[in-house]
C-alpha cells in the first residue's frame, strides 16, 4: 500500500511537471511551431504529377532526383545549419531560412514558364531542399533548448509526435486542396504555409525554460499554484 501511494505521489509530480513544462509561452509557441512546421507537406504527393506528367519527367529521372541528389542536398543542410546554429544561434538560422526558403518557394510559382527548364527547376529545387535543411536541423535544437531536464523526454517526445502529425495533416490537405487550384497556385499556398515557421520561431525565446524552471521544485511548486 505505502509502494502504490508513492507511486501515486511520484505520478501526480509528473504531470504537474508536464503542466509546468507547458505553461511558458515559448514552449506553447512550440506545440505552435511543431504543429505547422510540415501542413505545406500537401505538396509532396502532387509533384510527381507535376513533373512526370506535366513536364515529360520519366519516372525514373524524377525518383532519382528526389531520392538521390535531394536527399545529398538536404544531408549537407543538416551538416551547414548545425554548424551555422553553432555560431550564429539556431533561432537566427531557422528565421533567416524559412524566410529565404518562403521567397524561393514564391519564386517558384510564380516563374511557371520556366518550368520546362530542367536546369532552373532542379537548381531551385536544390537550393530550397537545402535551405529547409539548414532550417530543420535548428528547429529540431530549439526543440530540445525549450524542452525542460526534467520532463525532457516526455515533452521532447511530444513536439516531435506533432510535427509527425503535421505532416499527416499536411498530406490530409492533398485532395481537397489540389481539386481547387492549379499547380502555382498550389505552391504559392505552400510558401505561404511556410512562413507559419517565421512567425511561431520570432517570439520563442530559447532561454525561458530554463530561466523560468530551472529552479527549486519549491519554487516551481509555488509558481504553478499561482497560475
Amino acid at each position: 500500500w505505502g509502494a502504490d501511494e508513492d507511486e501515486m505521489r511520484n505520478f501526480a509530480q509528473i504531470l504537474s511537471n508536464i503542466q509546468a513544462a507547458f505553461s511558458l509561452r515559448s514552449t506553447q509557441l512550440g506545440i505552435v511551431l511543431s504543429l505547422t512546421k510540415s501542413l505545406s507537406f500537401f505538396l509532396i504527393p502532387i509533384l510527381p504529377i507535376l513533373f512526370v506528367q506535366e513536364l515529360g519527367w520519366n519516372e525514373e529521372g524524377f525518383n532519382a532526383t528526389k531520392g538521390g541528389l535531394l536527399v545529398l542536398v538536404l544531408m549537407l543542410g543538416y551538416v551547414v545549419g548545425g554548424q551555422l546554429g553553432k555560431m550564429f544561434g539556431g533561432k537566427s538560422v531557422i528565421i533567416y531560412s524559412a524566410l529565404a526558403g518562403t521567397l524561393i518557394t514564391v519564386c517558384w510559382g510564380l516563374t511557371e514558364s520556366l518550368w520546362v527548364n530542367n536546369v532552373f527547376l532542379v537548381s531551385l529545387w536544390s537550393i530550397h531542399t537545402f535551405i529547409w535543411g539548414m532550417a530543420s536541423i535548428n528547429i529540431f535544437s530549439l526543440m530540445m533548448k525549450i524542452t525542460w531536464p526534467e520532463v525532457g523526454g516526455t515533452q521532447f517526445t511530444a513536439y516531435m509526435a506533432m510535427m509527425n502529425l503535421s505532416a499527416v495533416i499536411g498530406y490530409m490537405l492533398t485532395d481537397g486542396l489540389a481539386d481547387r487550384f492549379n499547380y502555382s497556385s498550389l505552391i504559392l499556398l505552400s510558401a505561404v504555409l511556410e512562413s507559419i515557421v517565421i512567425l511561431s520561431v520570432m517570439f520563442i525565446d530559447p532561454d525561458e525554460t530554463r530561466r523560468v524552471l530551472g529552479v527549486t521544485k519549491e519554487k516551481i511548486s509555488a509558481d504553478v499554484d499561482l497560475v
